[in-house]
């Protein structure tokens, strides 16, 4: 089994210690982000900001918030009333 020359090893270390450096950065960067989404609070309740990637076919209509909040109170009607009959 042949050893890699000095050269190549030094070329290869230097490689492995700055990417090491760039994903301590990185996450470093990630913690103090998140330390900040949850800082961050509306009416008592924590928010953090997310982008959401899909990929759909047709046209999509995202609910507005009144919208969405209009069908969770249906869908709860709709279960205290399966439970009731």
């Amino acid at each position: 089994m042949e050893k890699i020359t000095d050269e190549r090893f030094i070329k290869m270390t230097a490689s492995y210690e700055k990417e090491q450096k760039n994903l301590t950065a990185s996450v470093e960067n990630w913690k103090l982000e998140l330390k900040n989404a949850q800082q961050q609070k509306v009416n008592g309740r924590n928010r953090v900001k997310a982008d959401i990637y899909f990929t759909a076919v047709g046209i999509v209509n995202i609910p507005t918030e009144t919208e969405m909040k209009a069908a969770m109170e249906e869908l709860q009607r709709s279960r205290k009333q399966a439970i009731t009959t």
